[in-house]
């Protein structure tokens, strides 16, 4: 009976042993499978880094516009008078406008604007207009407001 146990034990240990892997074999496959990781990492982070190169690039471009767009709004604001309001899906911009009235002042010291030869579309300045008071000027913008515009003149139809 002792030699059988013997004889079943000494299976036993053969056939474990036998499944068992070697160190050796052992650190090889992990550190095939590390330099394997190691090399998709990198190439990961080369494409991460070219990408975050292009992304720097397109915000310094950015950067430079949105300096040059604020500097000619300056000038448009300094030079031209004009009033610039940031909205919402915009910008609006309200210039002030001048009209010549007579003393031939149109089209500036080269004269008028028709003898000067300007192709702007006027033959001539507009006659000038006697002065108003402001109760008349008050009592036209009214009469202005008064008016039916087309559209309410429409939605009545």
């Amino acid at each position: 009976m002792k030699r059988i146990m013997t004889g079943v034990v000494a299976v036993l240990l053969l056939m474990g042993s036998a499944g068992c892997a070697t160190k050796g074999y052992v650190r090889t496959q992990v550190q095939a499978a590390a330099d394997t990781s190691r090399i998709g990492w990198t190439a990961g982070d080369n494409t991460v880094r070219q990408e975050l190169g292009q992304v720097r690039t397109d915000v310094d471009t950015l950067k430079s516009n949105v300096s040059t767009l604020r500097q000619d709004l300056t000038v448009m604001r300094d030079s031209l008078g004009a009033r610039i309001i940031a909205m919402e899906d915009g910008l609006k911009f309200i210039f002030p406008v001048t009209f010549a009235s007579g003393g031939g002042a149109g089209a500036g010291a080269g004269g008028s604007a028709a003898g000067s030869g300007a192709s702007s579309g006027v033959s001539a300045a507009a006659p000038p207009q006697p002065p108003v008071s402001a109760a008349t000027a008050k009592k036209r913008l009214q009469g202005l407001r008064q008016r039916p515009t087309r559209r309410a003149m429409n939605a009545r139809r």
